[in-house]
């Protein structure tokens, strides 16, 4: 058989791989290959060793960046998601595969656990379309994220996202919520990024210019004055912010 067909060997074996950006829908082959990814085929190797039901599949979709299957798995809720690969695959993901993967995860309901780290990155990121999906569906916008220990409003103000600021501030995000270790609260991380904007709109909301620092972080003005950002050192001294004593 593999002499007579040499491609079958490398087929049988890299068939999954040819696979990362299978759209449902979009491919008259999406039908056959989620049948084989889930049945199995007597030809078609996986790369996993267990069925759809064991972690291994998910590291290996993280670790492979399989949008396909990662999509697939979510839809089919075949195992546990680990939390910790699924935060490191989401926050590299484009504005638009990220956005796409939030409409997933909202379609099928997954734990309050990954949409509040999904809110949190995606705040990061900017991505306000996703942030306005997952406010809808119930994620929390004051949770301490464990994955950088980071709420989404401190994320978002360290991005110098003011969208998303705004928005995050107009369904009751904790504009004082405060550092942990060393973390920001969102007023010094807008000030460490140097981003004025963000900090007059956190000032305006009530934010605390002379919050404390974590054990390893600054004040907003230590922060600002450390970036070399004298617009915001001197917003932020107006505002009655004073060196630490």
């Amino acid at each position: 058989m593999a002499n007579s067909h040499p491609f079958l060997r490398y087929a049988s074996v890299e068939w999954i791989a040819h696979a990362t950006s299978f759209r449902e829908g979009t491919t008259k082959t999406w039908h056959l290959w989620n049948t084989m990814v889930i049945d199995g085929h007597d030809i078609a190797q996986k790369p996993w060793k267990d069925g759809l039901h064991d972690k291994a599949v998910w590291t290996w979709a993280f670790q492979a960046r399989h949008h396909a299957l990662i999509r697939l798995l979510l839809k089919s809720k075949a195992a546990s998601i680990p939390v910790d690969l699924f935060y490191l695959y989401v926050s590299e993901l484009g504005k638009e595969d990220l956005l796409s993967l939030t409409s997933t995860l909202l379609e099928f309901s997954w734990p309050q656990e990954v949409l509040d780290g999904t809110l949190q990155i995606a705040s990061e990121r900017g991505n306000l379309n996703a942030v306005e999906r997952l406010l809808a569906a119930g994620a929390d916008i004051n949770i301490l994220v464990e994955r950088d220990r980071q709420t989404a409003l401190e994320a978002a103000a360290e991005g110098g996202y003011l969208n998303v600021v705004e928005r995050l501030l107009a369904v009751g995000a904790d504009v004082n919520a405060p550092a942990e270790w060393n973390g920001l609260t969102a007023l010094q991380a807008a000030a460490e990024g140097g981003h004025l904007n963000v900090v007059e709109r956190l000032l305006a909301a009530g934010a605390d210019v002379n919050a404390p620092a974590s054990d390893r972080g600054r004040t907003a003005l230590q922060a600002a004055a450390e970036g070399g950002h004298l617009n915001v050192v001197e917003r932020l001294t107006s505002a009655g912010a004073h060196e630490v004593v």
